[in-house]
């Protein structure tokens, strides 16, 4: 028995793909779908005919994810904080986690 193996990104370029098709006659549609996870985030640009399958255009991956935004967002918002309040939040510790 053979079994496929798609990326996240092909997968939810397919479930989207048939309520989002490009009118009969239309050129495809192009379509940008991205999936931020913990540690990378991936995107690809489909592009979407009126019948068939998906086209994948490009592909992309980076090692940039969930956590690095964590990571800003705590900066962020422990310096306004800092500032506003001077209450320093430190990392790992509880009013961290309460923060984010």
């Amino acid at each position: 028995e053979n079994v496929d193996v798609v990326d996240s990104i092909d997968a939810a370029a397919s479930v989207y793909a048939p309520t989002h098709r490009a009118p009969a006659g239309s050129p495809p549609k192009k379509v940008l779908i991205v999936d931020v996870g913990y540690a990378f985030t991936s995107a690809g640009v489909y592009e979407l005919p009126s019948e068939g399958a998906p086209v994948r255009k490009s592909l992309a991956h980076a090692v940039v994810g969930a956590r690095d935004l964590d990571r800003e967002l705590h900066k962020l918002l422990s310096d306004d904080l800092q500032k506003k309040h001077a209450c320093k939040v430190e990392l790992r510790t509880k009013a961290a986690r309460r923060l984010m």
